[in-house]
């Protein structure tokens, strides 16, 4: 009996040595180094006269059923973790899609079914642009939604943040140029986090051009 469990196994010997038959489950680690679990039953032994004169142990492993529950339960976690994040999808699809999409198809049938200017045509054709350009910044949210769950369990390492600005200022630095946008940072107080460098790239992608937006 390991030193962490003595003063367990030692609860369960009292009440043995008592007269009582005790079950459990337990873990024990083995020689290499592997868990396995037993059932183990403690009931006492008795001489012809009844008096309890020792205890006997027997144990059954079933290790190999405890991990294929164990693994079972899992995956029915991971279902319903997944069932609801695509309950959750579906949701965001119907509601944030919808709006954009209604008003892409309304300004289409507006502009082929009836004759405007110039001017008039030239205004519905902005309104189909900026809610073609709406819809394109919502599925580009949804892409980073997606793309987090599944870097979750990726690498963690040191990321520092100032690297993090620059190789976005990089990535947008037509934009940058167009809208004579100034980017300043301080990072003085804290320059770096572990965590998921790809995560982070998209959460400051995201913060600098919507501030520029």
């Amino acid at each position: 009996v390991t030193e962490d469990l003595k003063a367990e196994a030692s609860q369960v010997f009292k009440r043995v040595l008592d007269g009582e038959i005790v079950e459990d489950e337990t873990s024990y680690t083995m020689a290499d180094g592997t868990l396995n679990w037993f059932h183990t039953r403690h009931f006492p032994v008795r001489n012809g006269h009844g008096d309890v004169i020792g205890i006997c142990i027997a144990a059954k492993d079933f290790t190999k059923r405890k991990n294929f529950e164990t693994e079972r339960e899992k995956m029915t976690e991971e279902l319903i973790a997944r069932n609801k994040d695509l309950e959750q999808f579906a949701y965001i699809v119907s509601h944030n899609l919808r709006a954009p999409v209604a008003n892409i198809l309304g300004f289409s049938d507006v502009l082929l079914s009836e004759d405007f200017d110039e001017e008039e045509t030239n205004d519905i054709l902005n309104c189909i642009k900026s809610s073609v350009e709406n819809l394109d910044n919502i599925i580009s949210d949804l892409n980073t939604i997606l793309q987090s769950k599944r870097m979750i369990s990726d690498k963690k390492d040191v990321v520092l943040f100032s690297d993090l600005v620059n190789a976005v200022q990089v990535s947008i630095s037509h934009i940058i140029l167009k809208e004579n946008a100034a980017i300043t940072v301080n990072f003085s107080e804290v320059n770096e986090i572990i965590s998921v460098r790809s995560y982070l790239h998209s959460i400051f992608y995201n913060l600098i051009t919507n501030s520029i937006k």
